[in-house]
């Protein structure tokens, strides 16, 4: 059994040590399932390396999120706009209150 303090559990979980802080603010008030640390010599805080592994691997995976540039986004949208014209469906510019066919 390994005892790993705060900042070997950012580094295993690769985030920061405020981070960790959070989870366990979390985790002692009930908001979280983070594994609370036990208290070595000086009341120095030391998480078991299995407690923490195990508890990041039981996380779902996060969704990729794509991180799109304002113009990378504008081609998309342009890319979009021009398969409905494809299909026969109108749509206004974005720019006009109102467009006339909907009036």
């Amino acid at each position: 059994m390994k005892l790993v303090n705060i900042g070997e559990v950012a580094d295993l979980m690769r985030s920061s040590v405020s981070t960790i802080r959070r989870r366990l603010a979390a985790a002692r008030s009930g908001e979280s399932s983070f594994p609370l640390p036990i208290f070595g010599n000086k009341k120095k805080a030391l998480w078991r390396q299995d407690d923490i592994l195990t508890w990041n691997e039981s996380l779902p995976d996060t969704p990729n999120v794509p991180n799109d540039t304002p113009a990378t986004r504008q081609r998309r949208i342009e890319i979009t706009r021009n398969q409905l014209r494809e299909l026969g469906i109108k749509i206004g510019d974005g720019n006009s209150e109102v467009d006339d066919a909907t009036r």
